[in-house]
């Protein structure tokens, strides 16, 4: 029986530019891993001297390139949409659409985020 493992990452950059001074106003990065494995069990038996019998199967499990690519954009989009609205580089029509559970998840995944990296900067 053998297995093999594979880990890949995507990384999406995205930025919102001031096109009146070419001033960088929100910069984000986010990054999704792919994990694919394969299991493949083989059976080799000699069926007399010369004959050699082999069995083989297995089964993959590959997670599509493109949807992790597709969900590392969404991510980053929203991400930067929500850095927007803290730092009032826009504003939404509707203010109490700010207590929006969506919104509200991507504001705690950034606060968590920054927690973390404070605590790596001490150490």
């Amino acid at each position: 029986m053998s297995t093999q493992y594979r880990v890949d990452q995507v990384t999406v950059g995205l930025r919102t530019i001031d096109i009146r001074n070419s001033h960088i106003l929100h910069t984000v990065s986010t990054t999704k891993t792919i994990y694919s494995y394969e299991i493949r069990p083989s059976v080799f038996k000699f069926v007399n001297f010369k004959e050699l019998l082999e069995v083989e199967a297995g089964i993959t499990r590959n997670e599509p390139a493109q949807l992790s690519v597709k969900e590392a954009i969404e991510s980053a989009v929203i991400h930067l949409i929500v850095k927007g609205m803290q730092d009032r580089s826009w504003v939404l029509k509707d203010p109490n659409d700010w207590n929006s559970p969506i919104i509200q998840r991507y504001v705690r995944e950034d606060l968590d985020y920054l927690a973390i990296d404070e605590l790596n900067e001490e150490v």
